[in-house]
C-alpha cells in the first residue's frame, strides 16, 4: 500500500510498514514506572520525599545502574535535572555530612548528572527549557515541579503546559519525568487516580503516573504506587507495592528498599512506633550515650537524633535537660553499646565492624572513571535487610484492614461494594491484648458481633 498524506499533517500508510521501521524498543529509565521517550509525573503530598527520590533516579540514570527494586537499569547517558523548588543552597544540605567533625564533604554524583538551579529573578520559560536540555546534550529531563512552570492553578493552564512539554518529547525526543504536590491523601484509602494535580489532563497527557504514599506506622516510611500504566506492564499495584525508609548515610540521603507490602496495611496508622523511638532516645541518653551513638542505634542521621533529644530535654516530663557527656563512656555502657549493634544494625554492617559514616570512601567515584562507574556498597548490594516491625502480619486467609475508628481488623468477607460484611476485631484491657476477637457481621442495618477465641485459620508469623 502506498503511503499517503494529507495537508503534510497527517501521515497514512500500511500498520506493517510501521511496525518494520518501528525497531527500537524503549528501555526503562525508572522500571517500568518510566520508559525511554515518555513523560512521566510522580506526585505525592508536600515533604513526601519527592524531590530525594527523583535525585536518586537522576544519578541511577547518569551511572547507568538499577535501583532496587526495579528489574532493569537504565542506559548510562546524560540527565538534566530542572530544580524551580528550591535553591542550590538547600539541595546541597541533603548530599553534605550532616556532622560538623566530618567538615562539609560532599557527596561526589556521576558525571553524567547534570543540574540547573531556579532562576532568582526570571521566570521559567518552557521553549527555553527545550533549547537548554539540547545544548547540554541530553536526552532525558526531570522537572521538580510543574507548579512552578504554571502562571495560574487552572485546568487551562495545566493542559497548556503540558502541551508545551509534549512538543519537547516528540520533537525533541527528550524523556520528561515531572514532580507535582497533591493534597494530604487520607490515611483510611489508598492513593487513587483522583488524587493526581489536574487528574483529568495529568491522565490523559502523560504516559505513566506513579505516586509516593506515607507508611502511617513508621514516619520515615514510604511506599511507591503505579498509578497509570505506559507501554510497559502495570507494576505495584495496591496489592504489591514496594516500601523504602528515607534514609542518610554519611553525605547521601536516598529511599532504601525494604520489602512489599499491601498499601491498606503500610497505611494504617499508628504512631506508638514514634513514641517507642523517643523513649529509647530517652534511655540511651540518660545513660550517657553520645549523639553520634544514639543516632546509630536507632538508625537515623546525627542530627536528627540531635532534634530529638533537644526535644526531650526541653519537656519536664522527661526530666533533666540534654547535656552531652565529655568523659569517655564506661565499660558498661560500651557493652550495651555493641548490643544495641548487634539488635538494630544490617547484617553486613556488623561483619565490618564499620558503619557507613566512618568511611572515608562512601563519596562515588572521580570523574576519570570509566564507563559503568559504581555506587557505594550500600546502593547496590542485593542482599535485602528482613522486613522491619511495621511490616504487618499476614494471613492465609482473612484480609488484613482497618476500620473508621482506625483500628485494626481481619475481613472475612466483603459485599460487592466491598465493604466488610464479616470481619473480627481484636479485644483488649487495659493490660493490652486478651487473645480473643469479637466477631462482627452486617446485616444490613447493624453490625451484631460475638466474642470467638481466635481467628479462623492460623495467623503466618510475620
Amino acid at each position: 500500500m502506498e503511503d499517503a498524506a494529507t495537508s503534510g499533517v497527517y501521515e497514512v500508510c500500511g500498520i506493517n510498514e510501521v511496525l518494520a521501521r518501528t525497531t527500537h524498543r524503549p528501555r526503562a529509565l525508572f522500571g517500568d514506572l518510566w520508559m525511554e521517550g515518555e513523560i512521566a509525573v510522580m506526585f505525592a503530598e508536600a515533604g513526601c520525599g519527592k524531590s530525594v527520590l527523583a535525585v536518586q533516579i537522576a544519578d541511577g540514570i547518569a551511572r547507568g545502574v538499577r535501583m532496587k527494586p526495579m528489574f532493569e537499569a537504565p542506559k548510562r547517558q546524560k540527565v538534566v535535572y530542572l530544580d524551580l523548588e528550591s535553591l542550590s543552597e538547600h539541595f546541597a544540605t541533603r548530599y553534605r555530612h550532616d556532622d560538623g567533625e566530618r567538615g562539609c564533604k560532599a557527596y561526589k554524583f556521576g558525571v553524567n548528572f547534570l543540574h540547573n538551579a531556579a532562576s532568582r529573578t526570571l521566570e521559567p520559560d518552557i521553549a527555553a527549557i527545550g533549547e537548554m536540555v539540547k545544548a547540554a546534550g541530553a536526552r532525558v529531563l526531570i522537572i521538580d515541579n510543574i507548579a512552578h512552570l504554571m502562571k495560574s492553578r487552572s485546568t487551562r493552564e495545566a493542559e497548556r503546559v503540558m502541551r508545551e512539554l509534549r512538543r519537547i518529547n516528540r520533537v525533541d525526543g527528550i524523556s520528561i519525568l515531572l514532580l507535582a504536590h497533591s493534597a494530604a491523601a487520607s490515611l483510611r484509602r489508598g492513593i487513587e487516580a483522583c488524587d493526581v494535580p489536574f487528574a483529568a489532563v495529568m491522565s490523559s497527557m502523560a504516559d505513566n503516573v506513579f505516586a509516593v504514599g506515607r507508611n502511617g506506622a513508621d514516619p520515615s516510611g514510604r511506599y511507591i504506587k503505579h498509578i497509570k500504566p505506559g507501554a510497559a506492564a502495570h507494576t505495584f499495584g495496591a496489592s504489591h507495592v514496594p516500601w523504602f525508609r528515607i534514609r542518610k548515610r554519611a553525605n547521601f540521603t536516598y529511599f532504601d528498599f525494604r520489602g512489599f507490602a499491601r498499601e491498606s496495611a503500610l497505611r494504617s496508622s499508628d504512631d506508638r512506633r514514634e513514641w517507642q523511638t523517643i523513649e529509647r532516645i530517652r534511655e540511651l541518653n540518660s545513660d550517657g550515650m553520645s549523639i553520634r551513638d544514639i543516632a546509630r542505634v536507632v538508625e537515623m542521621s546525627k542530627s536528627s537524633g540531635h532534634r530529638y533529644i533537644t526535644m526531650i530535654g526541653d519537656d519536664e516530663e522527661f526530666g533533666r535537660p540534654f547535656v552531652r557527656p565529655s568523659a569517655p563512656l564506661r565499660r558498661a555502657h560500651q557493652d550495651d553499646l555493641q548490643r544495641a549493634f548487634a539488635e538494630h544494625c544490617p547484617v553486613q554492617e556488623e561483619d565490618t565492624g564499620l558503619w557507613l559514616p566512618e568511611l572515608e570512601d562512601v563519596d562515588s567515584a572521580d570523574e576519570n572513571l570509566k564507563p559503568g562507574e559504581p555506587l557505594p556498597a550500600f546502593l547496590t548490594e542485593d542482599d535485602i535487610p528482613p522486613t522491619p516491625e511495621p511490616q504487618p502480619q499476614q494471613h492465609p486467609l482473612l484480609e488484613r484492614d482497618v476500620d473508621p475508628n482506625g483500628r485494626e481488623i481481619f475481613v472475612e468477607k466483603r459485599n460487592s461494594k466491598s465493604r466488610p460484611v464479616i470481619w473480627y476485631l481484636a479485644q483488649r484491657n487495659k493490660h493490652g491484648p486478651t487473645g480473643k476477637y469479637t466477631r462482627f457481621v452486617y446485616n444490613g442495618f447493624a453490625n451484631m458481633g460475638e466474642t470467638v477465641d481466635s481467628l479462623p485459620g492460623t495467623v503466618w508469623e510475620g
